[in-house]
């Protein structure tokens, strides 16, 4: 196998193998266990975000978690005061978050460094005191309840997938 062609196989082989791990993991562990590695595979996503920016632009972000809080909110809200199931909402919260961090991104541009951090500091210092300024939105302090609510996928009743049934915890 040619430099060329290992250097494109290799991270396609490792991502499908991540992605059959992912999706054959809750049928070995338990309810608990299936939700840690949910968060982690969260946090994972952020971090390759991350990466991407400071591994590939040499650039420090400090802001990063304002913007998962934009599509977090985003699709919480969509489920709530609109009624979208939440496989819909992924989708429409990414490109909401997306279009928060590039109106970010345009004046950040000229930014770099220790500038750069501040004013993505500034956004992370920001967010909270505008989650809790627009209440009526966000559910101020307290967040919003999605706890048996219909739109969540496998809240009520389980949903059968590829032939597997899938409780809350697993989907």
């Amino acid at each position: 196998m040619s430099d060329r062609a290992r250097r494109v196989v290799l991270p396609v082989a490792a991502f499908v193998a991540v992605a059959v791990v992912a999706l054959a993991l809750p049928a070995f562990v338990n309810d608990f266990r299936a939700q840690q590695f949910a968060y982690v595979s969260i946090y994972l996503i952020a971090l390759l975000g991350l990466n991407v920016l400071t591994g590939y632009t040499g650039q420090i972000s400090l802001g990063h978690g304002a913007f998962m809080a934009v599509g977090g909110y985003t699709s919480a809200i969509l489920m709530i005061d609109y009624g979208v199931k939440d496989v819909w909402t992924i989708p429409i919260a990414a490109l909401v978050a997306g279009a928060a961090g590039f109106l970010f991104g345009i004046p950040a541009l000229r930014l770099s460094g220790l500038y750069l951090a501040l004013a993505t500091f500034a956004v992370a210092v920001a967010t909270p005191g505008l989650i809790k300024r627009f209440e009526h939105f966000t559910g101020g302090g307290s967040g919003i309840n999605l706890f048996g609510v219909d739109e969540l996928t496998a809240s009520l009743e389980p949903v059968t997938v590829l032939g597997a049934e899938l409780n809350f915890n697993n989907w």
